[in-house]
């Protein structure tokens, strides 16, 4: 990636050098960027104009409607299970999947958002330690920093959604 810099418009003297690409959500991009002291942060870069509006969480729908259809729920969880899978294939745990941080367009596209409590693992062994995310949503394992946890904690997300 050649380098980048980003400078907040509402913070002149602060500048960021983009490391690399943690996540992509709905409205924006989660990246691994270094302050000018090399301090690591995730920056989310929310972006300003989108193709579709995503403002209908899943969440939404189901609380202005009460319930879905056993149609809608496969074409969902479909799409919901080929974006996990795509976040995981890239070494991305997103530890707060809920119907909240699911957003549906007009289209009835699906996309995954909020990526503020996701992780990169480096390696095939590294288990993440940190209790986070939403309690009715998480694996039991989750609880248990002395265990850790891997994607299998993001799958239980998703039998709890479905």
């Amino acid at each position: 990636m050649p380098q980048q810099i980003i400078r907040p418009t509402n913070r002149p003297n602060e500048e960021y050098n983009v490391l690399q690409v943690l996540g992509k959500g709905s409205f924006g991009i989660c990246l691994k960027v270094a302050n000018r002291a090399n301090e690591l942060f995730a920056l989310k870069a929310i972006e300003k104009k989108t193709e579709q509006n995503y403002d209908v969480s899943l969440f939404d729908m189901v609380y202005n409607r009460g319930e879905l259809t056993e149609a809608e729920v496969r074409l969902y969880m479909i799409q919901l299970i080929d974006a996990i899978s795509y976040m995981h294939d890239s070494n991305i745990l997103h530890r707060d999947l809920k119907p909240d941080n699911i957003f549906m367009s007009d289209d009835l596209d699906l996309r995954v958002g909020d990526f503020g409590l996701s992780t990169e693992f480096t390696s095939t062994d590294e288990r993440a330690r940190t209790p986070c995310g939403t309690l009715p949503y998480m694996a039991p394992e989750m609880l248990k920093p002395e265990v850790g946890y891997r994607y299998e904690a993001d799958i239980w997300a998703i039998g709890v959604i479905m």
